[in-house]
């Protein structure tokens, strides 16, 4: 008989812990956030604050494919690494950043249209430093 695990059961329990902490410290206050989510690089979730309705199953799968196609046009272009990609709309913005460590992970964070993407930018990089070990 096979052990079946969920995906996030590879994920370190402390690694989960700190991850809940650093959204809810850096992401929760942001004014105008629908939804930040912290997924493995193979999209699985790993923690999320979540204020508007959105299928965070579908998000993290997206959040993986677009930061690999992001990788592939870099590489294509000969830039070295990704450090964010962001989407900007009418409607809103979606950022999304890869955080390297000991255990590599992917930020996304949907904001509302009105909200500030310099401060979603400051937080999403308070979250990377929290969760990459970097002081």
């Amino acid at each position: 008989m096979k052990n079946h695990r969920s995906p996030t059961s590879f994920v370190p329990k402390e690694f989960a812990q700190n991850a809940a902490t650093a959204l809810h410290r850096w992401a929760a206050p942001l004014d105008g956030l629908n939804v930040a989510l912290l997924v493995t690089p193979d999209g699985f979730e790993i923690s999320s604050i979540v204020q508007a309705e959105m299928n965070l199953t579908r998000l993290g799968a997206m959040t993986s494919s677009l930061i690999a196609m992001t990788r592939a046009v870099g590489r294509e272009l000969h830039f070295s690494s990704c450090r964010r990609l962001v989407i900007d709309t009418e409607q809103g913005s979606v950022i999304v950043q890869p955080i390297d460590g000991k255990f590599p992970c992917l930020l996304c964070v949907v904001m509302k249209s009105d909200a500030v993407l310099g401060s979603a930018l400051w937080s999403m990089g308070e979250i990377a430093r929290a969760l990459s070990g970097v002081k």
